[in-house]
């Protein structure tokens, strides 16, 4: 079986399709049988292997799992076996994948023509270095004139934007290296700590594992089971290792008979807001329900957050294209209009 198989989109929309069949009224089986008359022949063998599964009793995650289904599904579905409710968890992850794939194609939208033009006016700049320049040099050494302080300037622009790139390239290429070798190997808990110490990506964490936390809190809280019994479960699943580790600190420190709107205020991993939310919720006996609407909240702060740098984006790239254009048409015509008010 093809693990690499199962591309998001199709995970998203055959999650979605089930999870509209459970509501239906259909069987879980019967609903995953069904989806096996409306895809295509490459995935139909998958589906009667995780029918298969299901059958002999293993766990839908499981069955996923063999699919290669992208793990924050499986953990959806690890945690709604405990609470109960499937069809709630098909339709988040299904939901959950359908706005990353959104996010990732405006993204790529925004910047796919502007990264065309600004490789193109690279290919000019370096023609320009490499074979114009030369020959104006070349033109002015005939003539015995002396290049003007603005030509020379932007000939320094030019080179600039060279050395520019090359050090972007050689420190993306370093990056790359460092994860490979080093940051891949260290512990979960230890490569969340590195990442928060980058202002940007350190309030995308927060933000996502206060989202994460809250929702599979809030539904296992309405499945009856404790806070305690809550974290033994994040202690168990094995998709997500970060929040594995993370419930083993918090289960210490409930033992230690701290509060747990304590434990969240004193986590850096997580939004302030969160153990403000727990202790409200705890107050007026709603916690589960607390919990699901703050997550709701973060959700939806999250994507504003994504659309916002993503409107960003362009205007920037494209201020970046006109300054190159600029520097390119100064860069022919200057030496020109020197050239012919000097000779």
């Amino acid at each position: 079986m093809n693990r690499h198989r199962w591309n998001k989109k199709m995970q998203a929309q055959f999650l979605k399709k089930v999870s509209e069949l459970l509501s239906e009224g259909y069987a879980l089986n019967e609903a995953i049988r069904f989806m096996s008359f409306h895809v295509k022949e490459k995935y139909r063998q998958d589906i009667e292997t995780c029918i298969q599964m299901l059958t002999k009793g293993n766990s839908l995650y499981t069955a996923f799992e063999k699919l290669g289904f992208h793990r924050d599904v499986l953990s959806y579905l690890f945690f709604a076996e405990k609470h109960g409710d499937i069809h709630f968890a098909l339709k988040e992850s299904s939901v959950m994948l359908e706005k990353q794939l959104l996010h990732l194609e405006k993204f790529i939208q925004v910047l796919r023509y502007p990264l065309f033009l600004i490789a193109l006016l690279l290919i000019i700049l370096f023609v320009i270095q490499a074979v114009v320049t030369p020959q104006f040099s070349y033109m002015y050494e005939a003539v015995d004139l002396n290049a003007s302080f603005f030509l020379t300037f932007v000939m320094f622009i030019i080179q600039g934007i060279k050395t520019f790139f090359f050090i972007l390239f050689s420190f993306l290429l370093l990056l790359f290296f460092y994860y490979w070798v080093s940051f891949k190997k260290k512990p979960p808990l230890e490569k969340q700590k590195l990442l928060m110490k980058i202002p940007i990506v350190s309030k995308g964490l927060r933000l996502f594992h206060s989202y994460y936390f809250s929702l599979q809190m809030s539904n296992l809280l309405k499945g009856g089971l404790s806070v305690f019994e809550c974290f033994t479960l994040f202690q168990e699943q094995h998709f997500l290792h970060f929040y594995r580790e993370e419930a083993n600190l918090f289960i210490e420190k409930l033992k230690k008979g701290e509060s747990l709107e304590i434990i969240f205020a004193e986590s850096p991993f997580f939004e302030q807001e969160l153990s403000s939310v727990v202790q409200h919720g705890q107050a007026v006996g709603q916690l589960s329900k607390e919990l699901y609407m703050y997550s709701r909240f973060v959700l939806e702060r999250m994507e504003q957050k994504i659309m916002r740098i993503i409107s960003y984006i362009q205007p920037v790239v494209f201020l970046m294209i006109g300054v190159f254009v600029l520097i390119i048409y100064l860069s022919i015509l200057l030496p020109m209009y020197q050239m012919m008010g000097q000779i």
